[in-house]
This record gives C-alpha cells, sequence and structure tokens, in this order.
C-alpha cells in the first residue's frame, strides 16, 4: 500500500508504525510555502506534478496494492485518483475536514474553492472512504463508496507516559490549574473559555488558565489576545507560552487539573474530531469538554469527562469548572475513567486494526476482479 500526501499527515505516523505483513511506504510532497496572499492558490498545483511523478514510479513497479490519499485539494489529486483507477489499483482517502466558506484567508487564496472542487469531483473517484468523524458516513453511502470510522488516535508512546504520569499521582496545589493545546481559532470558542475563566476567579476560585500553542498569529486570535491584556482579570490568570519544547509541555500537563476542549455544533465541528482529545484523555486527568459532534458518542457526562452544551458561553462551563474545584476526587475518578477510555478506543492498535482490515478488503477485491475472467 501507498500512503501519498500534500503535506505532513497521521498517514506519516501509521506508515512508521505499521508492523503488518503490507509494506506501507509514505511518499510526501515537500512544497515551501510562503505566508503570502494568494500563494496558497498555487501550492496544491506545485505540489501536483511531483505527486504525479512519485506515484508513477510506484506503480510501475507494481508492487502497489492500493493508495491512500490524505489532502482535499481538486488540483493535486484529482489527477491521482485517475491514475489509480486506468491501474486498476483501489484509492482510498481520509477525509477530516469540510470547507468552511466564513474561513476568510481561505476564500482570499482559493483554498476554500479547491477543497470544494475535492468534495464535489475528486471523491466521486475514489474506491472507498476513510473519516475522522461518522459526518463522513453518509456522504460515503451518497457516492456509493464503502466508509470506515477512523478516529484521531493515541501516538504509540503517549499511553506508555500517561501510565507513568498516572502511577506518580496528582500533586495538588492551591491553585486549580487549566490547561490547553493549540490554537485560539474561532472552532475553539476562545471566548467562551476565557469568560469561563474569569467568572470562575470572581466567585472566588484560585483559578489559572495556561494556554500552550501558537497564540496571536491570526486575526481572530489576536484580538483574544489583546483582549487578555486588556482586561486586569485575564491579564493576571492567564498565560500564554507560545510551543514548548517536550519536556517542558509534559510538565505544564502534569501540573494541570482539568484540560478544556470546547466546540460549537457546526458543520465544521461535525465533519472532524479534536485530535488533542485522546492527548488530553491519556493524562487521567479530567477533560472539560462540548457535547459536539461525535464527542458524546465516545464520552459519558459526569464519567469520562465533563460535557457542556455546544452553545454555552462560558456559564456552564464556570460552573464546571467550581464543580470540579470544590470536588477533587470527582475530578480524579473522571480522568481515571477517561484514561481508560482513551486507550481503549483511541489506541494505534486498535485504529491500525480497523484501517488494515478495510484496505484489505478493497484492494483484495479489486485483485480479484482483475483475476476474474472475462465474460
Amino acid at each position: 500500500m501507498l500512503c501519498a500526501g500534500a503535506v505532513r499527515s497521521p498517514c506519516e505516523k501509521l506508515s512508521e508504525g505499521y508492523d503488518g505483513e503490507w509494506k506501507i511506504p509514505y511518499r510526501c510532497a515537500h512544497v515551501p510555502v510562503l505566508r503570502a496572499p494568494l500563494n496558497m492558490l498555487f501550492y496544491a498545483k506545485r505540489a501536483a506534478p511531483i505527486l504525479i511523478a512519485m506515484l508513477e514510479a510506484e506503480l510501475r513497479q507494481n508492487s502497489v496494492r492500493a493508495v491512500l490519499f490524505y489532502g482535499s485539494s481538486y488540483y493535486a489529486f484529482d489527477s491521482l485518483f485517475e491514475l489509480c483507477r486506468r491501474a486498476g489499483v483501489p484509492s482510498l482517502t481520509y477525509e477530516v475536514e469540510y470547507p468552511i466558506s466564513t474561513a476568510w484567508p481561505r476564500l482570499l487564496t482559493g483554498g476554500y474553492f479547491d477543497h470544494s472542487g475535492y468534495i464535489r469531483a475528486t471523491l466521486r473517484r475514489a474506491s472507498g472512504l476513510i473519516g475522522i468523524s461518522s459526518f463522513w458516513a453518509p456522504a460515503a453511502e451518497s457516492l456509493g463508496l464503502p466508509f470506515q470510522l477512523i478516529p484521531s488516535y493515541l501516538p504509540d508512546e503517549i499511553p506508555t507516559l500517561a501510565r507513568q504520569l498516572h502511577s506518580r499521582g496528582h500533586k495538588a496545589s492551591g491553585v486549580f490549574h487549566v490547561v490547553t493545546l493549540g490554537r485560539w481559532g474561532p472552532r475553539e470558542c476562545p471566548r467562551a473559555l476565557l469568560r469561563g475563566v474569569r467568572d470562575a476567579h470572581c466567585r472566588g476560585i484560585p483559578i489559572r488558565y495556561t494556554a500552550i500553542g501558537m497564540i496571536g498569529g491570526g486575526l481572530s486570535d489576536y484580538r483574544i489576545w489583546k483582549m487578555c491584556e486588556r482586561d486586569p482579570v485575564l491579564r493576571e490568570v492567564v498565560t500564554m507560552t507560545g510551543w514548548l519544547e517536550a519536556t517542558e509541555k509534559t510538565a505544564l500537563m502534569q501540573s494541570a487539573d482539568v484540560f478544556v476542549i470546547l466546540r460549537r455544533e457546526t458543520r465544521e465541528s461535525a465533519a472532524s474530531f479534536p485530535t488533542r482529545l485522546p492527548e488530553y484523555l491519556a493524562t487521567g486527568r479530567p477533560v472539560i469538554a462540548s457535547a459536539a459532534g461525535d464527542i458524546p458518542e465516545y464520552l459519558e457526562h459526569g464519567v469520562t469527562a465533563w460535557l457542556v452544551p455546544p452553545d454555552d458561553r462560558g456559564e456552564l462551563l464556570c460552573s464546571a469548572f467550581v464543580t470540579l474545584h470544590a470536588h477533587p476526587e470527582l475530578g480524579d475518578a473522571i480522568g481515571r475513567a477517561g484514561f481508560d477510555e482513551a486507550v481503549k478506543r483511541f489506541s494505534i492498535e486498535e485504529n491500525g486494526r480497523k484501517m488494515d482490515a478495510f484496505i484489505r478488503s478493497l484492494a483484495l477485491g479489486a485483485s480479484a476482479g482483475k483475476a476474474a475472467p472475462a465474460h
């Protein structure tokens, strides 16, 4: 099987960690991207000939049983799917997000139109569809494609590290420490998060919030960042670290009393899956999450996580902070159950078995079709 993409992806990790009888080479078109207006309009088109040359070279060896594409570009992938069709090799796609027309940078750079063209035209050429969420099941059915759900998975080293942290226990301090990783884009609902933190502080909770990741790189999160600077309460309790080395990040995550993932109930949330969720759960600390998208399919309120409505503006998040601060034993129980759920539902071994069985069934079916005598 061949994994191909225009960007580095989870498929690369799969290709490195796969220990079955099939060889999985990973091929990535490395095309430099400048942060300049309209640059992304040409990015996929520059990647396309590189990927075509890579795929043709692999197909000439006559050893490719299936090709898994990671990426959502009409310009980069449409001709590649056609190459697979002519070679009689099954082509699969791993879908993780839906094009959002309200993201104006993607509109200006052409990314939205490239992605939309891929969804409307290129997916029809695929032999099967793997989706990160159940949102993609009806899409696959409408196209007559076999479907397999593969959510975000735990990197294979995290469960071992998490067990070590879990065995050491969580050392309570005088501070209630909230931690998030990633960006402050609109889908992360940063205003609701900060309102919950601010209200909890005003209710007497000794709360501190640490945001690990790139904050202020986009216009929307830059505005939130400036709001924190102007607000005296948020300026006191919020810390933005930027990206950290692994040891520093692990130390901060170990000190967390709770992690937070907020989402609205939108098409974007339904089509994607919060990739940080398994990582949070694997720490053994409680997670507060919005009941949006597929999240309620994996987590139970008050048992494996603390769920808040996706339309919450921070009031119920604040209540969750107050409850978990007042009842640390409840947070410990939720954290332990969440850890067990993460190992069971998001392990790379479990998801690897599902992906292997799905791809194998399509590849073997295609081989049988080639071998069948003509009538």
